[in-house]
């Protein structure tokens, strides 16, 4: 008998808290079972985090599902030009407006290691603010993150443990410009 993974959200997790929280409204659930490009809602993100734009969501939701869709297609290169595992179960990332929220108070505290919830993990990078378009920096830190898999073996399975690859196993969030620099980060709720 498989065991499972205690922290694994399943759609069907998913759907009790939802219905939980919103007990007298019809939700409708719709299981992602591909990995696919993303699209910007009709109706917008509807965040109500001002510091953000949907057109800065798409365009980062969009890098890492990409990035996912190498993983899940066993196409992703990895140290000295190797060819990454296979993933299994990677699934197209939807954005959540809450776990943005926590991202940006991360960002707002204007330092790389920010002071977070015991059970909130984040990745912080101060990157210089060369332009007034932050939506490049979102882009290329993702991928800094993501490239660590080019100079650290992964093992197959692999071993995500190492320290070395915790910007890959996790992946980034608003961008805030603080005497020339500006801060990405991502949060990971276990």
């Amino acid at each position: 008998m498989r065991e499972e993974d205690p922290y694994k959200m399943t759609a069907e997790i998913r759907l009790l808290q939802t219905t939980a929280m919103l007990p007298r409204l019809l939700v409708f659930v719709a299981v992602a079972t591909s990995v696919i490009n993303a699209a910007v809602p009709a109706g917008g993100y509807q965040c109500w985090n001002f510091a953000s734009t949907d057109e800065i969501r798409y365009d980062y939701l969009s890098t890492v599902n990409n990035l996912r869709k190498t993983i899940a297609k066993g196409t992703a290169t990895c140290k000295d030009n190797k060819i990454c595992p296979q993933g299994k179960n990677i699934y197209r990332l939807d954005w959540d407006c809450m776990i943005e929220m926590e991202a940006q108070k991360a960002v707002d505290q204007c330092k790389e290691s920010p002071d977070l919830p015991k059970e909130l993990s984040a990745l912080v990078k101060k990157v210089p603010m060369t332009t007034c378009n932050p939506k490049p920096l979102f882009k290329q830190t993702v991928k800094d993150w993501w490239n660590v898999v080019l100079d650290v073996e992964l093992g197959n399975p692999p071993k995500l443990s190492d320290q070395k690859l915790a910007s890959f196993a996790k992946n980034a969030k608003i961008c805030q410009n603080i005497k020339g620099d500006s801060n990405v980060a991502y949060t990971i709720h276990p």
